[in-house]
Parts: C-alpha cells; structure tokens; sequence
C-alpha cells in the first residue's frame, strides 16, 4: 500500500481470488446453479460436499444422492469449490453471464493416504505451538480484527520447512474461522500457506486465494496463500452488536483493494474519496514525480456485459484519504503512517474486472502497502455491500 511520505514500505500483498454461494429468495437478475458430484473413480454420487463460490456467503451441501442446489447468484466469474474429507478438494473458474440456471457435474479424486493423516503425538508440541503462532500471525495479520479471530480446529494444520527453509502450511481438513469483529465465520479450504524468505516483490496472485510480499529494502518475503473461502454470517438478536459488526465490515471494505476496483468499474472513483498517480518505481522515492490519473485513462469497454478490461503502464500510487490509520500500522510500516497509500501494477498486460470488484485472471495483480497489511481477518464477502449503498 502506499505512504504519501514516499518512504519505503516494510510490506507488500497481491490480491486475493475466492468464490463462495447460499440459496436465498431468488433476485431477479440473478442465477441459480446446480449440480451432482461424484467419486472420479466409480462414478457414486457423494454426499456432505461443501460446494460454493469462494469468497461469498453462497453456497451448499450435497444430499444423499449427491445433488446441490445454489441460488441467487449475481452474474459474474467465480471459483465454483467443491470439498469433503477424504478428497481432493476441486475448483472450477466459471463464469455465470445471464440469468437463468447452470448445470455442473463435478468430479473428486479420493486423497492419497498420508502419514500425516494419522493422529500421532508431535515429536516437539512446543515447535508447533511456536508454528502454530507463525501461521496465525500470516493468516490473520495484526490489525484489530485478527485480535478478534479464532482458528477453531487448529489440530487439522501441518507445518514444515521446504528444502529453500520456507514455511509451509497445509491442512487435512478445512479450517474452521470465527471473526468476531466482522460478524463472520467462515471455512477455508487450505491448499498451502507458505512463507517464501527467498522470494520477490514482484511475484503475485497463486491460483485460488492471495499471495502477499512482506519486507523491506534489504529482506523480501512472499506470503502464498492458496484455498477457497467460504462466509456465513453469525446469528445475534443484539442490536448493538448488529451495529458494530456493520461498522467493522465498513472500515474493513472502505479503502480495500475490492472497494477501488467498485468504485473504478462504477466511474465513483474520486466520488468515493480515491485519489490516484502514476508512478515509475516502488519502493517510492522522494525524486519520484507523480502523475494524476483519470479513471477514462485506466478503465475499458470489456467483451461481456458486466465486465471491464483494467489496463495502465507502470505503477499506480492509490491514496485513501477518507481512512483512519490503526496504531499497529505504524509499528509494521516502522514510521508514522499518514494515510492509508497503496501501489498496485499489473503482471499482465491487462487483467478484466467485473461490477463485484473481482479480477477474473490469475497471477494478474501485485499490491503493496497498506493494503499488504491487510489480510484474512479483514476480508468481507464479494456479495457483501456497505447498508445504504
């Protein structure tokens, strides 16, 4: 993310791609998608699947005859995830462009037995706690709402060293996630985690999920983090608490990565309290000159309807004046942070946006600053949108 001060930043994040899906009353304009998953080698349909949309409240479990019904999607392209214990988990990229109804038939290989599935003592449990800690302190991050996450079944990770001394993460069922602060909790399907020490700023987006980079001018690490996401909302008959989780959900949304690309796509960029420059290089430097930038000059007619082709040479300084500034920012950025500044570049000549605020290309972004601070405990649904808006 981005500093006004034009000092180099301690982090850097690239953006992240889930799909998720829940049958409500049927919208107009909206779809319903449904489907039958089996076993990929004797064809018997499976039951007490957990198939979604990944980053969205939408999604089901198949029945007895392996059947699954999502209603209420809104057009657009998503990662349709398909998960249950003993396989593979499977993810489709569809993309959903009229209304009407869509059929899949999703097939899963059975997971390879491993020793890791067995239950045995942990030959360290201080080592682990000690990692179980690193993976927190990845996933959620620092701000106030990470405070507020739990990870409630943390006894399904494993963690090792790769062969370069990376930590890596995965896990042998989904992780299962309370967000008090947003009001949340949600599934993650956890393909890996991995801190990658040896890495650079310039690699992005892994196939589902977010990479982030984090570090400095003398040290880059790349954070890898590969699944899909699944929200559903909790249940309170607390009207203040109602109120709170909707002001959390706004501050986490306002300034965010997805709430630029909104506003972008809408042409409510500066409305929205955006303001943007180009720029040669990042880190930033005091010399740099930097140039304003009108949403006609980054924004094109895409080839579906809904759809938006995003394209700009170099480097785009976002500031998000409107934005209050956590205290524990300061201490990861090791300054005081004026304002919430983020940089975003492309690694793709162009990448397509649609009305959700969703990137339908992998390994298409690369983000830093503010918004690389931000990770999992800030995240709100693709569906969700601020009351009042």
């Amino acid at each position: 993310m981005h500093l006004p001060t034009r000092g180099a930043l301690n982090s850097t994040i690239a953006s992240v791609l889930f799909i998720g899906a829940s049958a409500l009353c049927q919208t107009p304009g909206r779809m319903t998608i449904s489907g039958v998953v089996l076993d990929d080698s004797t064809l018997t349909p499976l039951g007490n699947v957990n198939v979604f949309l990944s980053e969205t409240t939408l999604g089901a479990g198949t029945n007895d005859s392996g059947r699954f019904v999502i209603g209420n999607v809104p057009p657009g392209s998503y990662d349709l995830v398909s998960s249950r214990v003993g396989y593979r988990p499977r993810i489709l990229h569809v993309t959903l462009s009229e209304s009407g109804a869509r059929e899949f038939k999703i097939q899963l290989r059975p997971a390879p037995l491993q020793l890791g599935e067995v239950v045995v003592p942990s030959p360290d449990p201080t080592l682990w706690r000690k990692q179980l800690e690193e993976f927190r302190r990845l996933f959620f991050g620092t701000t106030r709402n990470a405070g507020e996450s739990t990870l409630l079944n943390p006894e399904v990770l494993d963690f090792k060293l790769d062969e370069l001394g990376n930590f890596v993460a995965t896990a042998r069922e989904p992780l299962e996630i309370e967000n008090l602060a947003l009001g949340y909790r949600f599934q993650f399907v956890l393909i890996q985690l991995r801190n990658d020490s040896h890495g650079t700023t310039t690699n992005v987006q892994g196939m589902i999920g977010r990479e982030q980079s984090v570090g400095s001018s003398r040290r880059s690490d790349v954070i890898v983090i590969e699944g899909g996401l699944r929200f559903t909302e909790l249940k309170t008959s607390d009207a203040k608490e109602r109120r709170r989780w909707e002001k959390n959900r706004r501050e986490a949304y306002n300034g965010s990565l997805r709430h630029f690309l909104v506003s972008l796509f809408n042409g409510r960029l500066y409305q929205e309290g955006f303001e943007v420059y180009r720029v040669p290089v990042y880190p930033p430097r005091e010399w740099v000159v930097r140039m304003p930038t009108e949403e006609k000059d980054l924004l094109y007619d895409g080839q579906r309807p809904g759809e938006k082709v995003l394209r700009f040479e170099k480097i785009l300084e976002v500031e998000y004046p409107p934005g209050p500034l956590e205290r524990d920012y300061n201490l990861f950025a090791k300054k005081d942070a004026p304002g919430q500044t983020s940089w975003l570049w492309l690694n793709l000549p162009s990448v397509t946006v649609n009305q959700r605020g969703m990137i339908k290309e992998r390994l298409a972004t690369h983000s830093a600053g503010y918004w690389a601070w931000k990770r999992m405990a800030d995240e709100v649904p693709l569906d969700y949108e601020p009351e009042g808006d």
